[in-house]
């Protein structure tokens, strides 16, 4: 290359350029600064979540990672969070928090509206056949 020659250098999705991204020659041939890489993009491993879990490795860009709660834990977030460009996880870290009751109450008073519908019409049933 010529004297002076400048080069612009740049990554892949998924890499990034550690170094300057331009280099020039130099009059004597020589390439300033040094020539820059293309680094993998990794992020950090997710965090454990309490009473839960998640699976998927390895952890490089737009790689993503799952997560599941134990039983009776519900998960609150994103069952699924995505490595990106900057190093970091999208969306947040999710958390499983223990389930809620809801569910059950509306079981248990269920069963006694007809628990006391049994009831009603057993004893109207035992009232009708004695006064006969």
């Amino acid at each position: 290359f010529e004297p002076g020659t400048s080069i612009k250098y740049s990554c892949d999705p998924g890499y990034v350029l550690v170094g300057e991204e331009s280099i020039n020659c130099t009059s004597d041939g020589v390439w300033t600064p040094t020539v820059p890489k293309c680094k993998e993009i990794t992020c950090p491993p997710p965090p454990v979540i309490d009473n839960g879990a998640h699976t998927g490795t390895p952890y490089v860009y737009n790689d993503s990672v799952t997560f599941k709660c134990d039983d009776g834990f519900t998960l609150k977030g994103s069952s699924e969070i995505r490595c990106k460009a900057n190093d970091t996880w999208d969306p947040e870290i999710p958390v499983c928090e223990k389930g809620s009751l809801a569910p059950l109450l509306g079981g248990l008073s269920a069963g006694f509206v007809v628990l006391i519908c049994l009831v009603s019409v057993t004893l109207y049933m035992i009232l009708k056949h004695r006064i006969q």
